[in-house]
């Protein structure tokens, strides 16, 4: 699609007109604005189709600027599945239900691609990025954004498929853009997701045996030591009228075979309590980090030099905390979850697109 021609993007609820403005892409810009005084980056179109896992995508061009290399990709799911997945969303019982039905959603899955560019055989460092989505029905009382019905509008996507349109910028490999492009390859990774494992309780001595879904290899995680533990918060801590929760355990197990750092993790069902209200302020001493706020159940983690570095019986000391309650459940349960990419990534040379503008 020209430059600069405007383009009507509707559906049953909304009618965006997509304003006639030049369409123009900056290196320290994103989709949704651009601010300082560079020049907008040459189009050079490529219009590559491919198949990523579940979704379907176009990368419909690469824009060369002064301060970098930036890629524009567009991943897509039908309407009909996108309208199912609102449905379903709109339909849960509570806010959990909602987030998990929308992390199945493979548009959801597909939006953070791990993306590698290597322009004449070497690889691009990432400065920056951004994304829109456009549905060609938005949940009641919602609308596209202007950014992603100009996107959709510019490349001409399917009005009748949901879009995700991820804007990804890149450093030129030197101070400035290289005189010759000779080669280009573009690499998508879908983001690493987590895979629910066995859930179960753990008391000191019990042993867990499990296997790993991605390699099929079976494990036996052992506890070494369970307590509950009540935490001193920092005096000023949180906010003012609000109490939070003190009570945490602790949990220190051994896995044999070995697991890679970060192929896995371990946390507690319970979720945790919420933080209410008081008239007086928590005080304390002790030093941890804690994610959460008033209207959310909160989370340590904290630092144990012992349990991620000890070792038992040739086995490496692993540690975890659980949630915060204000008191410790009768029971708690644990669950095991494992990181992987659900889907194949894909890998494609662009280099032709490049030598037919810098032949």
């Amino acid at each position: 699609m020209e430059s600069g021609k405007s383009q009507d993007i509707s559906n049953k609820r909304t009618h965006i007109f997509v304003d006639s403005a030049p369409w123009a892409v900056y290196a320290n810009g994103s989709l949704w604005g651009h601010s300082g005084r560079d020049r907008p980056g040459r189009e050079v179109p490529v219009g590559l189709r491919f198949v990523f896992g579940p979704l379907e995508g176009v990368l419909p061009a690469v824009y060369l600027c002064g301060g970098g290399l930036v890629l524009d990709v567009c991943l897509s799911v039908s309407g009909e599945e996108a309208a199912a997945c609102i449905r379903k969303i709109l339909a849960a019982e509570d806010r959990e239900q909602q987030w998990k039905i929308a992390e199945d959603f493979p548009l959801r899955q597909g939006q953070d691609p791990d993306t590698v560019v290597t322009l004449n055989g070497h690889r691009l460092r990432h400065a920056h990025g951004s994304r829109a989505v456009w549905y060609p029905e938005p949940p009641e009382g919602e609308e596209n954004s202007a950014a992603a019905c100009r996107a959709a509008a510019h490349y001409g996507l399917d009005p009748r498929r949901a879009w995700v349109i991820i804007r990804s910028s890149f450093h030129w490999h030197g101070k400035r853009r290289p005189a010759r492009l000779r080669s280009l390859t573009v690499a998508l990774e879908p983001e690493e997701q987590d895979v629910p494992g066995p859930e179960f309780p753990a008391e000191a001595g019990d042993r867990v045996d499990f296997t790993d879904p991605v390699t099929g290899t079976g494990h036996v995680l052992t506890v070494l030591d369970a307590a509950w533990e009540q935490l001193d918060l920092p005096e000023g801590f949180g906010r003012p009228g609000l109490e939070y929760p003190r009570w945490c355990r602790t949990l220190t197990y051994t896995v044999e075979p070995e697991l890679p750092a970060g192929s896995f993790h371990i946390r507690d069902t319970g979720h945790g309590d919420r933080p209410r209200g008081t008239a007086c302020a928590a005080e304390g001493t002790a030093s941890i980090g804690v994610i959460g706020g008033a209207d959310g159940p909160t989370a340590i983690f904290l630092s144990d030099e012992a349990s991620s570095n000890g070792k038992s019986g040739g086995s490496r000391r692993r540690g975890v905390c659980s949630s915060l309650y204000f008191d410790p459940p009768e029971t708690l349960t644990w669950q095991l979850s494992f990181r992987r990419r659900p889907w194949d990534g894909v890998d494609r040379d662009l280099s032709a697109a490049m030598k037919e503008v810098f032949p």
